[in-house]
């Protein structure tokens, strides 16, 4: 059964694609999957051993200090950091964190997964500045331009109220 169990969460860690960290109580790391070697570039004795503090952006380090002990109170729900890789390249991930206890409630780690959100934030950044770019088509435009919704107008340009010579 325990052979079983081992390999089940083996198996279970080696399919997901995010990095998965283990730390002790004081955020020294334990283990490390094989995803955060591939994306971090690392090998495994330059992340074993060290304090997963080392790898967060020194920007996000002091909220980083702050939600470690925090979650040890209760359980937070993803954080955002940015990872430093091994050739400097700091790369923003989401990061879902949750403390491991014993059967008497005593704690004995953490576990981490990180996801990298670079291409969400990139997909983001891309639909507010389309939303910038078509809220200055409409606002500019030369012809009146609104949206009416149940016989009501929710938005008017300034040429639609210029031409209708009402007030917003």
């Amino acid at each position: 059964s325990l052979q079983e169990t081992e390999e089940l969460y083996s198996k279970l860690i080696a399919a997901i694609p995010d990095i998965v960290v283990r730390t002790d109580v004081t955020g020294q790391v334990v283990f490390v999957n094989n995803v955060a070697l591939q994306l971090g570039g690392y090998q495994r004795a330059e992340i074993q051993g060290k304090n997963l503090l080392e790898f967060i952006a020194p920007e996000d380090q002091e909220s980083a200090v702050e939600n470690f002990g925090l979650m040890f109170k209760h359980k937070l729900g993803p954080r955002e950091y940015s990872l430093v890789m091994k050739d400097g390249e700091k790369i923003p991930f989401e990061i879902n964190s949750d403390v491991l206890r014993r059967n008497d409630g005593s704690v004995y780690g953490t576990v981490n997964i990180c996801r990298d959100i670079s291409n969400r934030l990139q997909a983001e950044e891309a639909l507010r500045e389309s939303e910038k770019q078509y809220r200055l088509l409409v606002e500019n435009a030369n012809d009146a331009i609104f949206i009416a919704q149940d016989g009501k107008i929710k938005f008017p340009n300034p040429r639609t109220m210029e031409i209708l010579g009402f007030a917003k």
